[in-house]
């Protein structure tokens, strides 16, 4: 029987390469920027930070992209700070290691730039107007809403107010108006962007 002593022992490392995959963005979540169904809300006065990661061996670089572009010149590193983005776009971050080919994959979101004054309009009986005073006779009905720019996609809260009470949330409605019903109604709106409110 041949036996064997002294055996050598060796190791070695295994490395292996892989094409980018699973793009993500990461960025810090304010009040003045939020995340929403149909992408980023960026109010005006605020700028963009953001990150852009992805698997991938080597480590991948990045590339970045505005469409239309209004995000001004965009460095090719995978972390982009404080940029002023002057109007609504679609921001794409491209990853790619050059493995297999040299292929990327992409990311992109919508960026909603939201003015720091929003306007809010005042509809009555289903009609959107800019009267500051309604008449009704007596018994008649009275239907009052109001919105805001971007209301839907920040869950913005509206109240409407009559001498300083809360009357309704979301719109008002009178089925049958009576001499009671006379005063100033206010609605006021509030969301993460800012309170405002108008009234008739």
């Amino acid at each position: 029987m041949q036996e064997y002593t002294n055996l050598g022992r060796d190791s070695k490392t295994l490395i292996v390469h892989y094409t980018a995959k699973n793009p993500k963005f990461e960025t810090k979540f304010t009040d003045l920027l939020i995340n929403s169904s149909s992408g980023y809300l960026l109010r005006s006065d605020e700028t963009l930070t953001m990150n852009c990661s992805a698997d991938g061996n080597p480590a991948v670089t990045c590339t970045w992209s505005c469409s239309p572009t209004n995000c001004g010149s965009l460095p090719n590193t995978c972390g982009i700070n404080n940029v002023n983005v002057v109007g609504s776009t679609t921001i794409t971050c491209a990853v790619g290691n050059g493995v297999c080919g040299g292929g990327t994959t992409s990311i992109t979101h919508h960026i909603t730039v939201v003015a720091i004054t929003r306007v809010l309009y005042m509809v009555v009986d289903g009609t959107t107007t800019t009267a500051s005073s309604i008449t009704r006779n007596k018994t008649e009905s009275l239907s009052l809403a109001c919105g805001i720019q971007n209301q839907n996609e920040m869950n913005t809260l509206i109240v409407w107010k009559k001498d300083g009470f809360v009357r309704s949330i979301g719109s008002l409605y009178i089925p049958s108006v009576a001499s009671s019903d006379d005063g100033l109604y206010v609605c006021e709106t509030s969301d993460p962007f800012g309170n405002f409110s108008t009234s008739v």
